[in-house]
């Protein structure tokens, strides 16, 4: 038996309640930082590995802001789903 919270609704996104989808854009930032420290380790550890510094560690640094770019561009077009979906949503509802 699983008890529901009296103001949850089966058809309501969660990621509409409170601070939610603030929380998931502020994230883009910590995701852009860990994409580069990650590119940058990798590349360090490899050029240390088969001595070709730096070309490994600035093509892995490179490689990471690709990366963190691609989720910030994630998280952007899934930000305007989510808006877009509230705004259709407030629009059936009609005014209060």
């Amino acid at each position: 038996m699983s008890a529901q919270r009296p103001d949850s609704d089966p058809g309501n996104d969660s990621s509409d309640r409170g601070l939610m989808p603030m929380w998931r854009l502020s994230s883009i930032g910590i995701e852009m930082g860990v994409a580069v420290l990650i590119g940058y380790l990798m590349g360090h550890y490899l050029d240390k590995w088969l001595g070709s510094d730096p070309w490994l560690t600035v093509a892995f640094v490179v490689l990471g802001v690709v990366a963190g770019f691609k989720g910030m561009i994630a998280a952007a077009r899934e930000a305007t789903t989510d808006a877009k979906r509230k705004e259709a949503r407030r629009k059936q509802e009609g005014p209060k």
